[in-house]
């Protein structure tokens, strides 16, 4: 699925790509893995973040204002995904 969503993105012209793992869920391993594979399969950059909770997303964040992302893949956890 991470391939697929790369691929559609990858091919609006999109060459970087920013990805966003809780590194304290236990498939962060597989899911960066998953990510990893895609970007070598759809052949784009990719900079991985990581933020553990809430407060960990500015901080996360705040550093990549200095480069541009074309997409951002966000890993399947709770965290990110709150309302």
């Amino acid at each position: 699925m991470t391939a697929k969503r790369l691929g559609l993105v990858h091919d609006l012209q999109a060459a970087v790509f920013a990805s966003l793992i809780d590194p304290a869920n236990p498939n962060a391993r597989s899911q960066t893995e998953n990510i990893l594979s895609a970007v070598r399969e759809v052949g784009v950059q990719i900079k991985t973040l990581q933020a553990l909770d809430e407060a960990d997303l500015e901080t996360v964040f705040a550093p990549s204002a200095g480069w541009e992302a074309d997409g951002l893949v966000i890993g399947d956890d709770d965290l990110f995904y709150r309302s």
